[in-house]
């Protein structure tokens, strides 16, 4: 609908409005940075818990999270934040996430949801960028799309997982421009024993030696087959996008070693490139070729795994 103050007023009047969804637009060919924002008065949506937008700013999601407490005293109970929002620089993004920061409340919120249209701007997602989320301890589901520019080393993936120990979901646009190396997936394995989704844009051509600090015993397989507690992690699905693969054979060992409750890798494989131009042929088919096989291995293991795990339930053993 098109941006209306004076009903963002009336339902900020609400006392008991829990759940709040708002599509916001301009008017015609108005410059969209110009969407008009109400002056909240404080305190304003007293009962929101939950709240979607899709905007053509960022602006009246900051207003309406900064409007619950006067003086900015005490936090929003928000348990779900889902946004479809304009985000061409570093500067609004780190705003929007320094909102949520500084007015929910940590304890509370457990999913978090932005699309971010960037329209080609050059954001790129740092350790630093992420940081205001740190915090929230209880995030449950994290899905940060659109974004295409990631600059996070294994140090940085290392503390950013550690940060959400009850997350189920990650997921990071798999086609993104910059990749994570394979290692990232140890991290997560490490720090998020609840994962159930796990996206990323990985870089698979690297698969270095399975290390102790990797939380997993070199013979990997057998080590978590013969661990009873591991048989009743959640079954894990990954999305890798179009990762490069080399070493199809190793990818498979190293996926199961760090994640023995995988059940299913999903990829796609495009013909145009970052730059645009096309992917040659042989090219596409080798990697879809060398995925399908991990895939078919994956869910060959997820048998092997389901059986242990049912055994486990019925004997204690």
């Amino acid at each position: 609908m098109p941006h209306n103050n004076d009903l963002l007023l009336a339902l900020a009047a609400c006392p008991a409005l829990e759940k709040l969804m708002l599509s916001l637009h301009t008017d015609g060919d108005d410059d969209e940075s110009a969407l008009p924002v109400a002056a909240f008065p404080c305190p304003s949506f007293t009962a929101l818990r939950e709240l979607a937008c899709l905007s053509t700013t960022p602006s009246p999601v900051q207003a309406i999270l900064a409007s619950g407490f006067p003086g900015g005293l005490g936090r929003r109970p928000m348990s779900r934040i889902e946004t479809t929002l304009p985000i061409r620089t570093l500067e609004e993004l780190a705003t929007l996430l320094d909102a949520v920061h500084d007015y929910c409340d940590h304890r509370a919120l457990e999913t978090f949801y932005l699309h971010m249209l960037t329209h080609g701007a050059p954001v790129v997602l740092s350790r630093t960028a992420l940081a205001p989320l740190a915090a929230f301890r209880s995030l449950v589901e994290i899905t940060l799309a659109g974004i295409q520019t990631l600059a996070l080393d294994d140090g940085d993936w290392e503390e950013v997982a550690g940060w959400w120990p009850r997350l189920a979901v990650f997921e990071i646009n798999p086609y993104a421009k910059s990749r994570c190396p394979l290692s990232t997936l140890a991290s997560f394995a490490r720090h998020c024993p609840r994962l159930t989704s796990l996206q990323l844009p990985i870089d698979a051509r690297v698969v270095r030696r399975i290390e102790e600090d990797d939380g997993v015993e070199e013979d990997g397989i057998g080590h978590y087959v013969d661990s009873p507690e591991m048989r009743l992690e959640p079954d894990l699905s990954i999305d890798v996008g179009d990762a490069p693969i080399v070493d199809s054979s190793g990818i498979s060992e190293y996926l199961i070693a760090v994640f023995p409750n995988i059940v299913a890798v999903h990829f796609g494989v495009r013909d145009l490139d970052e730059e645009g131009f096309r992917i040659p042929l042989a090219q596409q088919d080798y990697t879809r070729e060398q995925w399908q096989e991990r895939a078919k291995t994956m869910s060959k293991w997820a048998n092997i795994y389901r059986q242990a795990g049912e055994y486990y339930r019925q004997t204690g053993q």
